[in-house]
């Protein structure tokens, strides 16, 4: 048996919650409750190969080690840490729709971190391309809440590679008055974008607004 590193994190009380994860064959399961407090032991998923005859395949093992280290790794990700001394550490902000702080007052807990609002949106019927199911509407991922990886651009090795979905929302700030834009590709392919949705450009090497761009603007699509 396959033991990943215990994480840690606070809840809303001030607790200390821990999570782990352990593979075995082709199962993973995961055990979680307060430290010092009763562990739940979830109940065990069955991994299976995937892309049989192809140089990429994997065994019903090696599938089972792949999923839990994805599952790992999204938690690492969203607040919890290996080392329990650094639960109180922020290591990662996730994007969120700006609030009226006006509404907030009496609410707020200082010290607080403030991000840039960067909310552009795609029509839903945009298809988005997933390591495990091929390309999916947008609208589907996020209504069935898909826990996959989908295709990006990484900007360092300019190369393009799968990651996995951290969150879903429907932004239902869009109305009859948000600019929407439709952007006509070489390929007869089109994509309809909200204004200040960003497009990376990569002979600039830079993102650029959807309502900021002119006809000689090259797009990284993928």
């Amino acid at each position: 048996m396959k033991t990943l590193p215990t994480l840690y994190s606070l809840t809303a009380t001030g607790a200390t919650q821990q999570w782990t994860i352990h593979i075995e064959g082709n199962q993973y399961w995961t055990e979680a409750g307060q430290v010092g407090g009763t562990i739940t032991k979830h109940s065990p998923v069955d991994c299976f190969g995937k892309n049989q005859g192809k140089k990429n395949q994997t065994t019903n093992e090696e599938q089972a080690i792949a999923e839990a280290q994805a599952k790992w790794d999204k938690k690492a990700k969203t607040g919890y840490h290996s080392d329990i001394t650094k639960i109180n550490q922020m290591p990662y902000v996730e994007c969120m729709l700006a609030k009226n702080f006006n509404d907030r007052k009496g609410k707020v807990k200082y010290p607080v971190g403030v991000q840039i609002k960067f909310n552009g949106c795609l029509e839903g019927s945009s298809l988005i391309k997933t390591k495990e199911y091929g390309y999916k509407p947008i609208s589907y991922i996020v209504e069935k809440k898909l826990d996959c990886k989908v295709q990006t651009f990484n900007e360092k090795t300019k190369k393009k590679e799968y990651n996995q979905i951290t969150n879903w929302f429907t932004d239902n700030e869009y109305n009859g008055e948000t600019q929407w834009f439709q952007i006509h590709l070489s390929s007869g392919e089109k994509l309809t974008l909200t204004g200040n949705h960003k497009v990376y450009l990569p002979e600039l090497e830079c993102w650029r607004r959807v309502d900021e761009l002119t006809e000689e603007d090259y797009l990284e699509i993928f």
